[in-house]
């Protein structure tokens, strides 16, 4: 990607399609400073217009929720070998012993007088 020397100092709301790109350009821009974060969002843009804007969004999520940083190679390795990152609606929930709540049940309610 070719950039024209032109400073850009904010990103119209229209180059942030979903909040995950917004939330990953802010931590771009913690990470790396304003110059860098604003070529690796750029990248990171393409990205999705090539390869797909649902994929990319999604593997933003995963990685603003499980990475300790985001990169464009960290994105651009995931969009290559097509890992799909697990559901938003994908929750493990263990087994609830239920059986100290019965116990609840065996004492009789005290009432004030």
């Amino acid at each position: 990607m070719r950039t024209t020397g032109i400073k850009i100092t904010f990103f119209p709301p229209d180059l942030f399609p979903t909040s995950q790109f917004r939330i990953t350009y802010d931590l771009l821009r913690n990470q790396y400073g304003p110059k860098r974060a604003n070529k690796q969002y750029l990248k990171i843009l393409e990205l999705a217009a090539k390869d797909g804007e649902t994929l990319v969004n999604d593997i933003l999520r995963f990685l603003i929720n499980q990475a300790d940083e985001i990169d464009f190679e960290i994105v651009l390795q995931m969009v290559t070998s097509r890992q799909q990152p697990p559901s938003v609606t994908e929750v493990n929930v263990q087994a609830v012993d239920l059986t100290v709540y019965d116990q609840l049940l065996k004492y009789e309610e005290v009432s004030a007088v």
